[in-house]
């Protein structure tokens, strides 16, 4: 009888602990990523435990105010106010096997594997979780899951990460030869032109004007205008345009910015930032009487311009807009007490 007894409560015991890991684990998420880049594709794969009826379910990607937010009660975030949360820019690029719109998932029944990228647009440290809306009469509860230490965390870095544990390239295809024709020879062209107009220009120009006494005429000032009014008139201009809202004239935009910014470093803090990479700016501004939050920010839109124009990122509209705002603040903020 004690042998039965034993042999119950075992058993008892192995269904409880398989209910309970069952329950944690009703949606899995996986990646050999660690970290990855703005706009670059992070692949998750996630697997739905069959014996579970789940139709749908969210995506959320979490930084640790908000990770704080969901589970205020289960871990101690002391040193973070979450009133500081930012709602974090990502979008699901693939949703693989099966079907989606923006951070919602539609599972396909017959298949219970399934491979999901992710681009996010904000450099920082997060976490991937799933969580499940359910609709019961009038209410709505979200669940999310118990454990985080199931759940993949991932770096997002504003420029290449030398460290990245990325190692799959793809392969480098050979060159194209194409056949020869005569656009090849424009240049040739246009210089065998230049030296012919030259040359007549040359011959002809004395023959056709005559030479002239020179009038003394009284020297004019010219009015030099402050670095801060150039930039200022020209930002003006540019926000007047709203190239940003035309996904054609992102790159345009973001050219035009920077080079405003970069113009106006060179004018008000002598500093050569029409040549100098983003991180010789950056160190140039470490030098003056910059702070430190103001040179991240000048750096952070320098570095996202470059992924625009080289990169074919495509950062939201919101993002663009605050980048001249940030840029006309910094201008106004450095205008000197003292101008004549």
């Amino acid at each position: 009888m004690k042998s039965v007894k034993t042999y119950i409560f075992t058993t008892l015991v192995v269904l409880i602990a398989f209910i309970e890991l069952n329950a944690q684990n009703e949606i899995t998420i996986h990646s050999k990523q660690d970290s990855t880049v703005i706009g670059w594709d992070a692949v998750f794969d996630i697997t739905i435990d069959p014996s579970k009826d789940i139709n749908t379910f969210n995506i959320a990607v979490l930084d640790a105010p908000g990770i704080q937010k969901i589970y205020k009660n289960k871990y101690n975030f002391s040193k973070i106010d979450s009133s500081e949360q930012n709602i974090v820019d990502f979008e699901i690029s693939d949703f693989g096997k099966w079907k989606g719109v923006d951070n919602k998932i539609t599972i396909d029944k017959t298949q219970k594997n399934n491979q999901i990228k992710l681009k996010i647009w904000d450099p920082g440290a997060y976490m991937i979780l799933p969580f499940v809306v359910k609709h019961t009469d009038e209410l709505t509860d979200t669940i999310y899951p118990d454990k985080l230490d199931q759940y993949p965390s991932i770096l997002v870095f504003p420029t290449v990460n030398p460290k990245d544990t990325i190692r799959d390239f793809t392969p480098i295809k050979g060159l194209i030869i194409e056949k020869e024709n005569w656009r090849d020879y424009l240049l040739y062209i246009y210089i065998a032109l230049g030296i012919i107009l030259l040359t007549l220009a040359a011959f002809l120009l004395p023959k056709l004007f005559k030479k002239e006494k020179t009038k003394t005429s009284e020297p004019k000032h010219e009015i030099v205008l402050p670095a801060h009014t150039i930039a200022l008139k020209k930002l003006k201009k540019i926000e007047e345009e709203k190239a940003w809202k035309e996904e054609s004239r992102i790159k345009e935009y973001q050219s035009k910015l920077t080079h405003v910014l970069r113009e106006y470093l060179e004018n008000r803090f002598s500093i050569k930032a029409l040549e100098q990479t983003t991180d010789e700016i950056a160190d140039s501004l470490s030098k003056l009487s910059i702070s430190e939050k103001d040179t991240n920010t000048i750096k952070n839109i320098l570095q996202i311009a470059d992924l625009v124009k080289f990169a074919k990122a495509k950062p939201g509209e919101d993002i663009h807009k605050k980048f001249l705002v940030d840029t006309i603040d910094f201008v106004n903020k450095t205008i000197p007490q003292q101008v004549e």
